[in-house]
């Protein structure tokens, strides 16, 4: 399963953020002022902010197809990081968010932008 590549917009550059999605780190703090510190797990997975403007119907009820077959986030999909085109499996953090805009694509309708988040698998 994959997300949806044939959006006819990308994604806004500006709204785009990485971040790591947990820290892995255990702390035991000593009684002489010293605090010990290690890794819980190995690997530490992304969390993506992703934001779309200008999307068409066509798009929203696309995105709403793909949020609807991976059932918010029961399933992993795979997602291309528009900034370095890594391929990474992910899951939606949370819904998707729809506004409308004030603004009209070429058939006369206002268009969407969406927002979202995602979490490295």
């Amino acid at each position: 399963m994959a997300f949806p590549t044939t959006l006819s917009t990308a994604p806004l550059a500006k709204s785009f953020s990485e971040e790591a999605s947990i820290n892995p780190t255990i702390k035991s703090p000593k009684e002489s002022g010293y605090v010990q510190t290690r890794a819980v797990f190995t690997r530490i997975p992304g969390k993506f902010h992703v934001a779309y403007s200008g999307l068409t119907n066509a798009d929203r009820a696309l995105l709403k197809a793909h949020q609807a077959e991976v059932r918010v986030s029961a399933a992993l999909f795979s997602w291309t990081n528009p900034q370095d085109a890594v391929t990474c499996d992910v899951r939606y953090a949370n819904p998707i968010k729809f506004a409308l805009e004030d603004t009209f694509d070429s058939n006369g309708y206002n268009t969407w932008s969406a927002e979202f988040d995602l979490d490295g698998v």
